[in-house]
């Protein structure tokens, strides 16, 4: 549906020369703002490059927008990205997380609201992509079912496997997340300051919103507040996620249950998904469930993974083979239960594998971390750490 164009602002930004794919409509305004424009229509996504344009301005509305970030992601993912829509697609998201230099407005945005976005755009310097990227979510099947405590466990095993990975944990149970509390951390992340300004989010803000843990985990934590997700936009969301990806090799989501305006997105454009189970009937049933609607979302991507947790004897292999054909899905993998360690841990603010490093739990957590990445290895904590 055709939508009244803003007025352009009065002058227009100098040296900057953006390739635009909107209408024709719209790119007459942005005529008036930018001295010098390089028209996409009808250009071959493939033949794209970064240093074709200082700034790639895309509407979704326009035919081929998908197809150009797309090829933006892949062949110059240090292109600089402007995206205007107000519904992102499974896709799309896909190609933003790519692009490690990118932002979203909404399709009535004015000349002056892109100008002011490009220009910053333009100005960043270009960025250090990490040499490896992986984005993965834990959600539970069921309430308590501890898909925080292997979504930390995870974090850590990608630190201690190499040292140069950066791992950050991203808790987006905005309501009561625990990750903070598990690990002693500070909740610093300042949602409620970015609601009206989420393009206000770049690396240099969000090394402000992180804490550092002393194992060298980054954690990106709100302070619990049981009113936010009635205030947090998807663009925020998905604008906190998109830099976050282009600071850190290895990012883990601890997911809500509850769906919100922004898990779709996620869900569909992550690496992989973990759904997080109790060896009972009930959260099977809800983790299979689940695991099949976020199937549907992911379409080509790899199935979402089902994890038994807190198993008593991961040898009984009929028990989890039956479970398994009971629920008509495949069982990715299975945590063994060492409450204690997971206890003691908790009250120290570590994690298990640095207070227990030869827990079973830790065993199977490291195991389940090297099927995401299999270039993750097992290492002897330093000594350090021994505290059991």
């Amino acid at each position: 549906m055709d939508m009244p164009l803003p007025k352009p602002a009065n002058a227009p930004v100098p040296d900057l020369k953006p390739a635009v794919l909107v209408s024709p409509e719209r790119r007459a305004v942005l005529a008036q703002g930018f001295e010098k424009i390089v028209d996409l229509e009808g250009r071959a996504a493939s033949d794209l490059t970064a240093d074709e344009a200082s700034v790639f301005i895309v509407d979704l509305n326009c035919d081929g927008a998908v197809e150009i970030i797309d090829a933006l992601s892949h062949n110059a993912p240090g292109a600089k990205l402007l995206v205007l829509g107000d519904a992102l697609t499974a896709p799309a998201v896909k190609a933003m997380l790519r692009v490690k230099s990118s932002d979203l407005l909404a399709s009535s945005a004015d000349l002056m609201d892109i100008q002011r976005a490009a220009f910053r755009l333009a100005e960043l310097a270009p960025e250090t992509p990490p040499s490896k990227n992986h984005c993965w979510v834990f959600t539970g099947a069921v309430g308590g079912a501890g898909a925080t405590t292997l979504a930390i466990e995870a974090a850590c095993a990608a630190i201690a496997s190499d040292p140069s990975n950066s791992v950050c944990i991203v808790d987006l149970n905005l309501a009561d997340g625990m990750v903070a509390s598990y690990l002693e951390g500070g909740a610093k992340l300042d949602l409620m300051g970015l609601l009206d300004a989420p393009e206000r989010l770049d690396p240099t803000l969000l090394n402000a919103y992180s804490f550092e843990h002393e194992t060298g985990i980054s954690l990106i934590c709100a302070p619990r507040n049981p009113d936010i997700n009635e205030f947090v936009s998807a663009e925020l969301v998905l604008r906190l996620l998109d830099t976050v990806c282009a600071v850190f090799s290895h990012v883990i989501v601890d997911m809500p249950r509850a769906r919100q305006s922004w898990t779709k997105p996620i869900l569909a454009g992550v690496d992989e998904v973990l759904v997080v189970s109790e060896f009972t009937v009930p959260s099977l049933h809800a983790a299979a469930d689940m695991a099949r609607e976020i199937d549907a979302l992911r379409q080509d991507a790899p199935d979402t993974k089902l994890v038994l947790n807190r198993m008593s004897d991961a040898k009984n292999e009929f028990s989890v083979s039956r479970a398994g054909k009971a629920i008509e899905r495949e069982i990715s993998a299975v945590v063994r239960s060492d409450w204690k360690s997971a206890r003691e841990a908790a009250n120290l603010g570590l994690p298990i594998a640095k207070v227990k490093p030869r827990s079973i739990l830790v065993k199977d957590a490291v195991a389940l971390t090297r099927q995401l990445d299999p270039e993750i290895t097992e290492q002897k904590p330093k000594s350090k750490w021994m505290f059991g």
